[in-house]
């Protein structure tokens, strides 16, 4: 989803994450392939559904996502906000 506001252009970023619960070594290489990994959207939850697991998670979780900027936005500032 795209909003204009003030000049500023604000997209939606949370979709199409992949994620990885534990550490996993090797999986901060930009090479590395994550497409055996939950897909997900943000905002997300180690434990999912957390209301039904014994215990709340906790420790590692890998998150990772590929994206290209359209030509549009060259020689403009881009911000992420997490």
């Amino acid at each position: 989803m795209e909003v204009v506001h003030s000049g500023r252009t604000k997209l939606n970023f949370n979709r199409d994450f992949k994620f990885q619960l534990g550490d996993h070594p090797g999986t901060e290489a930009s090479h590395y392939d994550p497409a055996s990994w939950n897909e997900i959207c943000l905002p997300h939850s180690f434990s999912t559904p957390y209301w039904g697991e014994k215990e709340f998670y906790v420790g590692y979780g890998w998150y990772r996502k590929s994206f290209q900027v359209d030509k549009e936005y060259e020689d403009k500032k881009l911000f992420l906000e997490f």
